[in-house]
């Protein structure tokens, strides 16, 4: 009943889900060789106190208590021994894994061929171990996000236990930068958090909660949340923030092994576009034109990429967009106004209006002249970055300009000069182009001298045509917070009392400014002489000449007294070519130096009147030519009368018989039809022909004439007569050029 020696040289050591043993088996001679070393394992630090027992056969697997036979093994006395328990176990061991991380306690017990067992020898504890391996999962794209974007991906990783499972407590990230991050996080293949953490740029421990690592592949995440631009991100210019998270450890009680890769960068992007360029302005009438050529960014925001801010101010403020945001117009930010919005293309030149008649996109509220606006156009891109802005400068919408007139002297008499002076003052800091007037004078007795002596300090071109009664000025500048003047010498004939206004002047950078008046007054000389104004117009016999004749009462130098409404003028015929009497009303009296005749008539056609005008002591005056046509026609004459003549055989010279109007004058006009016949007929029963003709003929320049008229009666006594119907006084008898009737 004796026991044998225990094994000697006893040790181990734990593995992945195993544990080595190794030891000497018992050097009694009565070992058995066969099951002769059996091998308890507790899955317990210390070791219990159950044994084998005595007599018995333990079996492989079996269970004693706590105990299990981990191994049963044959050998010969004094062998050498060495067998794992758990995976890859030897064939006389447990093959089944350990339990990595729990303490086994061991006993080697040594049996003799009578069934005795010794006290055996323990071993360990031992605490098996796994590997959990690492490896590169499917990586997003690289890809570029903006700020306030929601979480994203930035690398995904795969852990695997080579056996049993490693719990995890936390992850190790090395995150390229955390410019932008505003949480680093782990999650599970579904986005599930596990741990998550506000980053710094370099390594990164992640406590994590339920993460664990199994013999089954398993991918994780590692995501980020960037920063909004309100949160903040970094101010303009910023930058492009490039995002790598690699996972470099974690804490587990496996080994670890593999790597982790993240070679596909997320960007951040907050970099500013780049700004406008060709940033210029120009005022305007309650309003500034601004031009500026759009970013050459690629991410340059197509829509609402330009904001201009505007301020009521030589200078800009510091006022700039809200990274992020798209203002609209008129939107404010403190003492910045947004002007405009602008969509446009990439690189684009762009001129805008803002103020009075503005663009689309801009204000269209008209600006204070001579207020001063600085402006400053930011650049958009697609992520909401702005650039730091550029100025288009400072600009004073133009106010118009003030206009004053004068005369010098102020008083002249009839016929003198004085020098009319229009000045244009520009008040704004820029100067005024495209300046314009006309000066009509009130009465076209104010005229240019001759010469006009024509000054223009204003530049484009000034118009005074000598003897006429405008004065104008187009395409000219007046300078800044300055002056210019145009002038010209007047005069009139007539003595009054001239306001002159001017019309207003009109620019094309500052509007239309006001009008201005200025008096002259010139003074009467006494009555000297008399002038045809309105000469007389050729007219018909008896009608009245129109226009009315006018005749003016002047004084030595040609001025008309304006004065005097007592003179009497008579109006006579000078040169008579016809005989004519004058008619209608050829006296009249002078009113303010102007004496009208209304309904002068002459009786007789003649080419060349002349008619004279005659008051006094005053020196006269003579018409220039004129002529009296003939009247309508009214009547008829014989004018070449009927010869005594033989039976049927024309009379001879041909009859003759004119068209006259009331006064007597042919009528070269008339074509009337005229019709002859017998009048005293001596034959008796004499017939009257005009063979081949008939006894109707038209007139031709006012003269019918017969040229074959027969009568085939002897008489004595014989007369005509003739008749035109269409006159008012239609008849006419024919008598004997002798006195005396004719005779056939």
């Amino acid at each position: 009943n004796a026991s044998p020696a225990n094994a000697t040289a006893t040790s181990g050591t734990a593995g992945n889900a195993r544990n080595t043993l190794n030891w000497t088996a018992s050097n009694a001679a009565d070992f058995a060789t066969t099951a002769g070393s059996v091998v308890y394992r507790w899955a317990a630090p210390a070791t219990p106190s159950e044994v084998p027992v005595e007599g018995s056969a333990p079996t492989l697997g079996s269970v004693n208590g706590n105990a299990t036979v981990a191994c049963l093994v044959n050998s010969a006395v004094s062998a050498v021994l060495t067998r794992i328990d758990g995976t890859g176990g030897s064939a006389d061991c447990n093959t089944t894994a350990l339990i990595p991380g729990t303490a086994y306690t061991y006993k080697i017990f040594q049996k003799d061929t009578n069934g005795n067992f010794s006290t055996g020898v323990t071993v360990g504890p031992l605490t098996p171990i796994s590997t959990t391996t690492i490896a590169t999962g499917s990586d997003p794209a690289a890809a570029t996000i903006a700020p306030g974007t929601a979480v994203t991906d930035v690398n995904t990783f795969s852990l695997q236990a080579a056996a049993g499972t490693e719990a995890i407590t936390s992850v190790t990230v090395n995150l390229s930068t955390a410019n932008g991050v505003g949480t680093l996080a782990i999650t599970d293949n579904a986005n599930a958090v596990l741990g998550s953490v506000t980053p710094v740029s370099g390594s990164n421990v992640i406590t994590v909660t339920g993460m664990s690592a199994s013999t089954t592949l398993t991918t994780f995440k590692v995501r980020v949340t960037p920063l909004s631009h309100a949160l903040p991100m970094p101010a303009p210019p910023g930058g492009t923030y490039v995002i790598t998270a690699p996972v470099t450890a974690w804490a587990g009680p496996n080994t670890h092994a593999g790597t982790d890769t993240n070679a596909n960068a997320l960007s951040i992007d907050n970099a500013s576009p780049t700004g406008a360029t060709l940033a210029s302005g120009t005022a305007g009438i309650a309003k500034n034109t601004l031009n500026w050529t759009s970013s050459v960014s690629t991410d340059f925001a197509t829509t609402s990429g330009s904001v201009v801010y505007r301020w009521a101010a030589g200078t800009a403020g510091a006022q700039v967009p809200a990274e992020g945001t798209t203002p609209a117009v008129n939107d404010t930010n403190g003492a910045a106004t947004v002007a405009c919005v602008i969509s446009s293309a990439v690189s684009t030149a762009l001129s805008r209006i803002d103020g009075t008649g503005g663009s689309a996109g801009c204000n269209t509220t008209a600006l204070v002249n001579g207020q001063d606006y600085t402006y400053k156009v930011f650049q958009r891109d697609n992520n909401g970055n702005y650039d730091v802005g550029v100025s288009l400068g400072t600009f004073r919408p133009q106010t118009a300009p003030t206009v004053t007139k004068s005369f010098s002297p102020t008083s002249v008499p009839a016929g003198g000069t004085s020098t009319l002076t229009i000045t244009l003052t520009n008040p704004n800091i820029s100067a005024v182009v495209g300046a314009a007037f006309t000066d009509t004078y009130p009465s076209t007795n104010l005229k240019n001298a001759t010469p006009a002596n024509l000054t223009n300090t204003c530049g484009g071109t000034a118009t005074a045509t000598a003897g006429a009664s405008t004065l104008s000025l187009t395409g000219g500048t007046i300078p800044l917070s300055g002056s210019c003047t145009v002038s010209v010498s007047v005069t009139s004939a007539v003595s009054g009392s001239f306001l002159n206004s001017t019309g207003a002047v009109t620019t094309t950078s500052a509007g239309t400014g006001s009008a201005a008046s200025a008096t002259l007054t010139v003074s009467a000389s006494a009555a000297s002489k008399l002038a045809f104004a309105v000469q007389p117009s050729s007219a018909a016999s008896g009608t009245a000449i129109s226009p009315s004749i006018t005749v003016q009462i002047q004084d030595a130098a040609s001025a008309v007294v304006t004065s005097d409404s007592t003179t009497q003028v008579t109006l006579a015929i000078g040169t008579n070519p016809a005989g004519g009497t004058i008619g209608g009303t050829y006296t009249a009296t002078a009113s303010s130096g102007i004496v009208t005749f209304n309904n002068v008539t002459i009786d007789k056609a003649g080419t060349g009147y002349t008619l004279t005008a005659a008051s006094g002591s005053l020196t006269g005056a003579t018409s220039s030519a004129f002529n009296i046509t003939a009247g309508a026609a009214n009547k008829i004459v014989f004018f070449q009368q009927p010869s005594n003549a033989a039976i049927a055989t024309s009379i001879s010279p041909a009859v003759t018989v004119q068209v006259l109007d009331v006064n007597g004058n042919l009528v070269t006009t008339s074509a009337a039809p005229v019709t002859l016949a017998i009048a005293n007929n001596a034959g008796p029963g004499g017939i009257l022909t005009n063979s081949p003709a008939t006894l109707t003929v038209n007139a031709s320049s006012g003269v019918a004439t017969f040229s074959n008229l027969k009568i085939d009666k002897v008489g004595t006594g014989y007369t005509l007569s003739a008749s035109a119907p269409s006159l008012a006084n239609p008849n006419a008898t024919s008598t004997c050029g002798c006195g005396s009737s004719f005779s056939v």
